[in-house]
């Protein structure tokens, strides 16, 4: 019983972060959105595989794919002879203010490429994206590029922020 809870509180601070990075993140058409939501789910995924899960055709996934990297959402990746591609943590940031899939997952995977960055626990991770996301303008979005960029925002927001988290993320950008 307890942890319904917990998933629901989860799921009531996730739509609050959601709902302050949706005043953000860079507009995406259906089309983008479609795209990023398979790269999410299909970590990985070919330029062919991502052509047959979303419907569109090679053409457009391909000018699709280009502008998402081009904007830091996704990585195009040479694997072998063809190319992979996986969602960046802007690109899952935008998944979670679009809700583009389940909000409990994209956090788990936020949480998942945060732990490079010595974030290893949901609370903690959940305190970052609400700081980041109410201090965030148009301009921070555009350049997160990785986890740091994260980090050095809710460092420029220090006002709002409890010691702990302060001191951890001085911590994990001094060591990594």
């Amino acid at each position: 019983m307890g942890s319904v809870g917990v998933v629901d509180d989860y799921r009531e601070e996730l739509n609050e972060i959601a709902t302050l990075w949706g005043r953000v993140i860079p507009y995406l058409d259906e089309q983008e959105l479609s795209i990023l939501k398979a790269v999410v789910e299909n970590n990985g995924i070919t330029l062919y595989r991502l052509s047959r899960v979303t419907g569109l055709a090679f053409s457009t996934v391909f000018k699709k794919t280009r502008k998402l990297s081009s904007k830091g959402i996704i990585t195009i990746s040479k694997n072998g002879k063809c190319n992979s591609y996986s969602a960046t943590i802007l690109g899952l940031i935008i998944c979670l203010a679009k809700s583009c899939l389940d909000k409990e997952y994209i956090a788990f995977k936020l949480l998942r490429i945060m732990s490079d960055s010595g974030i290893s626990n949901i609370n903690e991770l959940l305190k970052i994206l609400k700081v980041a996301g109410s201090s965030a303008s148009t301009k921070d979005v555009a350049n997160i590029r990785s986890p740091s960029d994260l980090l050095y925002m809710v460092l420029r927001s220090t006002a709002n922020v409890d010691k702990s988290i302060i001191n951890l993320i001085r911590y994990q950008l001094m060591y990594s």
